[in-house]
């Protein structure tokens, strides 16, 4: 993936974001089509790629003896022997139809803020309207989508499962059919990454909490930079690496013990630049007043992505975890645009995001 044609890409999405010469709709599916091209034919590299294709390679289509064979979730399996039947072996059509699944999810999400069931609706009409579907699309695909969706697969689907769950839980009254789809999804989300288990109590907690006082917010805020920036998780890894071998023994012959792999604790001194933007962005949505309800529901659950991340900052390895809690931000970030009148800020706010976002992710394909 090469870092100028994604520039050039993101750039056009977003001047064509804010020109009415375009339909919101045509435009978000023409820019998937394009970022699926350019997955799709992304070069072995590009970090998991050659892990997956050896996979999607081996994986016999019309049967699922070979199940058991490998450590890959089975939805997953499912899916990618589906995918190989239909795309003849083309490795090419099978990423690019994961970017398809995953944007499909991020298209029904964005429809749910548009219900005209929600009351938020009714009460604040005016900044639900002004939600853009292609801000909504590039603030998720500048990071997220090129990440979870073009090196990330199977965290990848199961996490735009959840941003999907996510959306149906803002409705104020949930049918005894919705909450067993919501109950079904979930589960299929475990079954293409165990780690989605993070992701549902992130829903539970997006589900239970209410809003809080901007103090309250402020306050948390302040305890996390001071966890952070006292080096409280240097205390968190030493205890957890004379620990975690008890830790995983206790799984060792269960479904979960594929979470081993996150058992290699590799100790930085350094705070990343990337949850240094996250803590920033998070100052970003604590300031702002009269927004729905839902709105601190994911700012809820965001605050305790910053707060985990923060106890295991030391930790690596931990921002993939941290991930499945501060991943709505593309969608706190739509919201809160939304309340921006002026152009030039809107379009310089979203425009920085953006492009930092892209960095962060670029930085992790070329390896550095």
């Amino acid at each position: 993936m090469n870092l100028f044609v994604l520039l050039f890409v993101f750039v056009f999405g977003i001047i064509g974001s804010y020109s009415s010469k375009f339909s919101e709709k045509n435009l978000f599916w023409f820019f998937v089509i394009v970022l699926a091209i350019i997955i799709g034919g992304r070069s072995i590299s590009v970090p998991d790629t050659d892990q997956y294709l050896e996979f999607y390679q081996l994986t016999l289509s019309s049967s699922i003896l070979d199940i058991p064979l490998y450590s890959y979730e089975i939805g997953f399996q499912l899916l990618t022997k589906i995918l190989k039947l239909i795309t003849n072996g083309s490795s090419f059509f099978y990423f690019g139809i994961i970017v398809l699944i995953n944007s499909y999810f991020l298209f029904k999400s964005f429809s749910c803020f548009t219900d005209q069931s929600y009351p938020s609706k009714k009460s604040s009409g005016t900044l639900i309207n002004q939600i853009k579907l292609q801000e909504f699309l590039l603030l998720y695909f500048s990071y997220w989508g090129l990440y979870y969706t073009g090196i990330v697969l199977r965290a990848g689907i199961a996490m735009s499962i959840l941003i999907y769950l996510s959306t149906l839980l803002c409705s104020p009254y949930i049918s005894l059919k919705k909450w067993s789809a919501i109950f079904l999804l979930a589960i299929i989300s475990c079954s293409f990454h165990i780690t989605a288990l993070l992701g549902i109590i992130a829903l539970i907690i997006f589900y239970i909490s209410k809003k809080m006082t901007m103090r309250s917010y402020l306050l948390l805020f302040l305890l996390i930079c001071i966890i952070l920036f006292g080096k409280v998780s240097f205390w968190i890894v030493d205890m957890l690496d004379r620990n975690m071998p008890m830790i995983f023994s206790l799984i060792e012959d269960t479904d979960f013990a594929k979470l081993q792999a996150y058992s290699n604790i590799d100790a930085s001194i350094k705070i990343s630049f990337r949850f240094l933007f996250c803590l920033l962005i998070g100052l970003f949505f604590i300031i702002c007043k009269r927004m729905p309800l839902y709105y601190y529901k994911y700012l809820n659950v965001y605050i305790v992505g910053l707060f985990l991340g923060a106890l295991f900052s030391a930790i690596e390895a931990f921002s993939r975890i941290m991930d499945f809690f501060v991943i709505y931000s593309f969608i706190l970030i739509s919201m809160r645009l939304s309340t921006i009148n002026s152009f030039k800020i809107r379009f310089s706010i979203m425009f920085s995001i953006v492009l930092i976002q892209l960095l962060f992710v670029y930085r992790i394909i070329i390896g550095i």
